[in-house]
Protein backbone atom coordinates (compact mmCIF):
# COMPACT_ATOMS: atom_id res chain seq x y z
CA UNK A 1 0.00 0.00 0.00
CA UNK A 2 1.38 3.70 -0.83
CA UNK A 3 -1.01 5.69 0.47
CA UNK A 4 0.02 8.35 3.28
CA UNK A 5 -0.30 8.14 6.99
CA UNK A 6 -2.07 11.18 8.21
CA UNK A 7 1.44 12.44 10.08
CA UNK A 8 2.84 12.23 6.30
CA UNK A 9 -0.12 14.06 4.86
CA UNK A 10 0.58 16.59 7.12
CA UNK A 11 4.47 17.30 6.48
CA UNK A 12 3.31 17.27 2.43
CA UNK A 13 1.17 19.99 3.22
CA UNK A 14 3.52 22.15 5.58
CA UNK A 15 6.12 21.85 2.95
CA UNK A 16 4.31 23.09 0.15
CA UNK A 17 2.92 25.77 2.17
CA UNK A 18 6.24 26.71 3.25
CA UNK A 19 7.95 26.11 -0.06
CA UNK A 20 4.92 27.57 -2.59
CA UNK A 21 6.53 30.96 -3.12
CA UNK A 22 9.82 30.15 -4.40
CA UNK A 23 10.49 29.52 -8.16
CA UNK A 24 12.22 26.01 -9.16
CA UNK A 25 15.25 28.26 -9.93
CA UNK A 26 14.89 29.14 -6.18
CA UNK A 27 14.32 25.45 -4.89
CA UNK A 28 17.57 23.97 -6.49
CA UNK A 29 19.94 27.04 -5.29
CA UNK A 30 18.38 26.10 -1.87
CA UNK A 31 18.86 22.80 -1.72
CA UNK A 32 22.26 22.68 -3.75
CA UNK A 33 23.43 25.03 -0.44
CA UNK A 34 22.62 22.33 1.62
CA UNK A 35 24.80 19.42 2.97
CA UNK A 36 23.50 16.10 1.13
CA UNK A 37 23.94 18.14 -2.21
CA UNK A 38 27.59 19.60 -1.23
CA UNK A 39 28.96 16.46 0.13
CA UNK A 40 28.06 14.86 -3.02
CA UNK A 41 29.20 17.67 -5.52
CA UNK A 42 32.61 18.10 -3.62
CA UNK A 43 33.68 14.32 -4.66
CA UNK A 44 33.31 15.91 -8.06
CA UNK A 45 36.33 17.65 -8.00
CA UNK A 46 35.03 21.04 -9.31
CA UNK A 47 33.41 19.44 -12.36
CA UNK A 48 30.10 20.67 -13.22
CA UNK A 49 28.87 16.91 -13.73
CA UNK A 50 28.72 15.29 -10.63
CA UNK A 51 27.72 11.25 -10.84
CA UNK A 52 27.97 10.69 -6.95
CA UNK A 53 24.60 9.81 -5.38
CA UNK A 54 23.42 11.92 -2.40
CA UNK A 55 22.20 8.82 -0.39
CA UNK A 56 18.68 8.55 1.61
CA UNK A 57 20.83 8.12 4.96
CA UNK A 58 22.52 11.43 4.35
CA UNK A 59 19.25 13.07 3.92
CA UNK A 60 17.78 11.23 6.82
CA UNK A 61 20.66 12.96 9.02
CA UNK A 62 20.70 16.06 7.40
CA UNK A 63 16.81 16.97 7.70
CA UNK A 64 16.35 14.88 10.82
CA UNK A 65 19.09 17.66 12.80
CA UNK A 66 17.50 20.81 10.55
CA UNK A 67 14.28 22.03 11.09
CA UNK A 68 13.36 23.17 7.56
CA UNK A 69 9.72 24.57 8.13
CA UNK A 70 10.29 27.07 10.82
Amino acid sequence: DNSLTDDQKILVEKVCEKFAGYSGSDLSAMTHSEDPWKNAYDGANGSAICVQKITKDSLKDYYSTHNFLR
